[in-house]
């Protein structure tokens, strides 16, 4: 019996040093939850995930409503409390100097926070997707806001940065639809990709004398921004970067910028006007595609180059003056400028490429050197083209009493010059002839020398279909 009863005492004995052991462990010790759903971390606490990459306190994260951090503590973990949806406020002591990635992204019902005045370092996404959080005051220990820190944040809509401030990384405030405005000190020496893509109400910003270039997407889908300084210190205007800013009407862009990228303003639709510098040698693609209100733009003797689609969709665009130095002009490059009247290409153009004046419907006459290449479809649906000189010749079509269109179709060139014309008939009117008596509504002539030619219509005379007639 006494060895039953020893044995008994030993095993009791165990159990309850274990039980110790666990409550002074600080896998327990170190945190607790209350009642009323607030997450108290002692300063103690061991911010090492485990093997499943959680916290002790994750499993109860539904519970969670306040997090109180204590004195001590200097760093918050890595997803320490990352996607705690119920979370509301969280207090934070002055000796954390470091809050790690992704610390409280997802905390979608997180309101407000207070950042330590020693803070040093706010990691990658620390509070991605925090979607009630609604003004944030950086410290002035942060030289730098990590990469998509506030993305997706869309009620910040008041943030305060530090005169300390170096550098925004890519995609920083990202999303952050309810932001109309923002003080950029001049501390700033660059601002990453997308760092304000999408921020749907940022409607004016000024930036710093500092920068020397806007990144690829870094103001995109901003819809509301209607006006942005640019420094003097701009050399480049890198891909994307102001894409679908619809409501901005003007921009000045530096003498120092000496290149402006692909997209850069594609679907500015709202931009009438705009300069660009001299520096600039190339149109990129698609560099004013979908500026429907562009009304006149100037391009430097400068460049050599346009890319395709650049001004595709300037449905305003009247006029257009091709610089002398120009040597190609890309596909559908000024496709669907249907109030572009005429167009005068210099001799310095030796490619155009396909589509590249397509759907200009009021293109009328266009001038430009037999040398140049162009492609069968450069012109096409220019229905209204009736006037073409090419080198020393000319061809002028004449629609008899506008009761048709006579059109060139296309024109080719090489070792043999052609033209292609072609009528359009309007309703209650068939085309007759040509004045040579040719009845071939369309026709290919040789472009050696000058052609005139007048196509004649009549009233056409066949009844309607279903109709019946005596």
């Amino acid at each position: 019996m006494e060895t039953i009863y020893s044995k008994r005492n030993l095993i009791k004995s165990s159990l309850l040093m274990t039980v110790l052991l666990l409550f002074s462990s600080p896998l327990f010790a170190s945190w607790s939850i209350s009642d009323n759903g607030v997450l108290t971390i002692s300063s103690d606490a061991d911010f090492t995930l485990n093997s499943q990459q959680q916290y002790p306190w994750t499993e109860r994260k539904i519970e969670i409503s306040k997090v109180v951090i204590e004195d001590g503590v200097k760093t918050i973990g890595k997803r320490a409390f990352a996607r705690f949806e119920n979370l509301e406020s969280v207090v934070i002591p002055a000796s954390v100097t470091k809050i790690d990635t992704s610390a409280f992204a997802g905390c979608i019902s997180l309101t407000n926070i207070k950042l330590p005045a020693n803070l040093s370092y706010l990691g990658r996404s620390a509070f991605l997707g925090c979607e009630s959080l609604k003004a944030i005051t950086i410290p002035q220990s942060i030289s730098k806001i990590e990469k998509s820190v506030f993305a997706l944040c869309i009620s910040l809509n008041n943030i305060k940065l530090p005169n300390s401030l170096q550098a925004i990384d890519s995609a920083a405030f990202s999303g952050c639809k309810s932001l109309k405005s923002i003080i950029l000190p001049n501390s700033i020496k660059s601002i990453g990709k997308a760092a304000f893509a999408d921020c749907s109400d940022l409607n004016s910003i000024k930036l710093p004398t500092s920068i020397t270039q806007i990144d690829s997407l870094t103001f995109s889908f901003c819809s509301a921004l209607s006006s942005i300084k640019l420094p003097a210190s701009l050399t480049a205007i890198q891909t994307k970067a102001f894409i679908g800013c619809e409501s901005l009407k003007t921009i000045s862009i530096p003498a120092s910028v000496n290149k402006i990228s692909a997209y850069a303003f594609q679907d500015c639709s709202k931009l009438t006007s705009i300069n660009i510098p001299d520096a600039i040698s190339e149109i990129d693609s698609f560099l004013f595609s979908g500026c429907d209100n562009l009304l006149t733009i100037k391009l430097p003797a400068s460049v050599t180059k346009i890319g395709a689609n650049a001004f595709s969709g300037c449905s305003s665009l009247k006029e257009f003056i091709i610089p002398s130095k120009v040597a190609s002009i890309g596909a559908f490059a000024f496709s669907n400028c249907s109030k572009l009247t005429s167009i005068e290409i210099p001799e310095s153009v030796t490619n155009i490429g396909a589509y590249a004046f397509q759907m200009c419907k009021s293109l009328k006459s266009i001038k430009l050197d037999k040398n140049a290449a162009i492609n069968p479809n450069t012109f096409f649906s220019c229905n209204r083209l009736n006037n073409v000189k090419l080198g020393g010749v000319s061809c002028t079509l004449i629609s008899e009493d506008a009761q048709g269109s006579a059109y060139v179709k296309e024109i080719k060139t090489g070792d043999i010059t052609s033209i292609v014309i072609s009528v359009i008939e309007y309703d209650g009117y068939k085309f007759d002839k040509w004045d040579d008596g040719d009845t071939n509504m369309t026709r290919e002539l040789p472009f050696n020398s000058d052609i005139v030619k007048t196509a004649n219509f009549k009233q056409d005379e066949t009844p309607a279909q279903g109709v019946l007639t005596e």
